[in-house]
């Protein structure tokens, strides 16, 4: 691995630590820094779906910057891991910001796309008190 990844990591670790020690504000400059400093980097997706995570925990959810951020992760990464997980994520973003037909939309797109996943069976849960 070059440096250039090791240091990558690193700045993704810290911000990662920042989510966990839950200081939501500085975990968001984080993880922004990292991606202007590494647009394309190995971590990238990662650090848009925490972004997306990072919005709808602060104490006045960002809604629209966390549908941006999971909408990075769908639309620009979908081999990343967290892709169900995303994917499901903008179904409760869209719920949240009163498009119920969106949000179905996505919930449906977990369960068919990503089946037997943990996304999927909260998609099925979620989408079914929607019903």
């Amino acid at each position: 691995p070059s440096s250039s990844g090791n240091s990558e990591r690193d700045a993704y670790t810290a911000a990662f630590n920042l989510t966990k020690s839950k200081r939501f504000t500085d975990a968001i400059a984080a993880f922004d820094q990292m991606l202007v400093t590494y647009p394309n980097g190995e971590f990238s997706g990662n650090a848009y779906y925490w972004l997306g995570e990072l919005y709808l925990a602060l104490p006045d959810p960002a809604l629209e910057k966390s549908r941006q951020s999971f909408s990075q992760v769908v639309n620009k990464y979908p081999t990343n891991p967290k892709i169900s997980d995303a994917t499901y994520k903008l179904g409760v973003v869209y719920h949240r910001l009163g498009d119920r037909a969106k949000a179905m939309e996505y919930l449906t797109r977990v369960q068919s796309q990503y089946p037997g996943t943990a996304a999927a069976k909260l998609a099925q849960s979620y989408a079914a008190e929607l019903r």
